[in-house]
């Protein structure tokens, strides 16, 4: 049975490289950054599939069970959901299969669709919002059983916000 998520992080300096570099030397684009409220509508919507949880406290959740550990270059790469909120890169916890931290099928394909189209906390919204392709089911609720139906949804949208 994998252990409960971590309630505080250890702050030791290993983890100090997991945060954002400051502002002011990041390029703006890869920031995408929430307002405070935006994180707090994110926060309460994602807490019925998992939740949020830092970069810091993810790396450790997967640190413990045996995985690579998820790093900044990996959210600059887009290969996980994550936006930023005061400095910090935060993540749906819903994307990962939390017996091993391994990412859920389908997630990869659908980033790959849609990071090219939508922000950071557009592509987070997306996630939850009610997907006409998808029978008015949102794409967090079925990443779980039917992957292959929200990879072909991300296209049709990536299609359609591309113009």
């Amino acid at each position: 049975m994998p252990s409960p998520l971590p309630s505080t992080v250890d702050r030791t300096p290993a983890h100090a490289a997991l945060h954002l570099v400051p502002p002011a030397t990041s390029p703006a684009h890869l920031l995408d950054e929430a307002d405070d409220a935006e994180f707090i509508e994110l926060l309460g919507r994602f807490r019925d599939s998992g939740g949020l949880a830092n970069l810091a406290e993810v790396a450790s959740i997967a640190a413990t069970r045996g995985r690579p550990v998820p790093t900044a270059a990996s959210i600059a790469a887009r290969s996980l959901l994550a936006f930023a909120w005061q400095g910090t890169w935060w993540l749906p916890l819903f994307q990962f299969n939390l017996a091993d931290m391994s990412p859920k099928p389908g997630m990869h394909e659908v980033l790959g669709e849609l990071s090219r189209v939508f922000d950071r906390v557009t592509l987070s919204r997306w996630f939850l919002q009610s997907n006409c392709s998808l029978r008015g089911r949102s794409p967090v609720q079925l990443i779980d059983v039917n992957p292959d139906d929200v990879v072909a949804a991300a296209r049709l949208d990536r299609f359609v916000a591309a113009g």
